[in-house]
């Protein structure tokens, strides 16, 4: 079992705001003009650009899921890095943004290991990686007590995928 680590931000103030004061307010600059019915989802696909280039279109679509029943959150994102294992789950810790800490779901990261799908618990692939780190703030305005399993893959075959 992966140790508890704290998984720093390493792109906020680059790809993101570096305080959440910033963050709030440029989020609820995105959700000008009312807001939508929200609806249940199972999943959803968000861009991982900086919010200059994609925030708008993370936020709004965030903003139309009832993340109220939701607790937990799996995250899939590219590897642009190339470190750490091809398929990578930080099983354990916290992410450190500016909007807080975000609590890993040790439990289930663990039981998609033991799946025997080819995971590996591996905080290394996570380290520099901004593909997910760009979300978790997003997640955590719309829903703070949310937890993550955070999963990146450095491959692109579609079998294993």
């Amino acid at each position: 079992m992966e140790r508890f680590d704290i998984r720093k931000a390493a792109v906020a103030g680059q790809f993101y705001p570096a305080t959440a004061d910033a963050i709030r307010k440029q989020v609820a600059g995105f959700l000008k003009g009312g807001s939508a019915e929200q609806l249940p989802a199972l999943g959803c696909i968000l861009p991982h650009a900086g919010y200059q280039y994609s925030g708008k279109v993370a936020a709004e679509t965030l903003a139309r899921i009832d993340l109220a029943p939701v607790q937990t959150v799996v995250l899939l994102g590219p590897n642009h890095t190339g470190y750490g294992v091809p398929l990578s789950i930080m099983a354990a810790g916290v992410w450190d943004t500016p909007m807080g800490q975000c609590e890993i779901h040790s439990a289930l990261a663990q039981e998609i290991i033991r799946s025997g799908n080819g995971m590996a618990a591996d905080s290394m692939a996570h380290a520099f990686e901004h593909s997910l780190e760009v979300e978790v703030p997003l997640f955590q305005y719309f829903k703070p007590s949310l937890r993550i399993v955070p999963i990146v893959f450095g491959l692109d075959d579609l079998r294993t995928l």
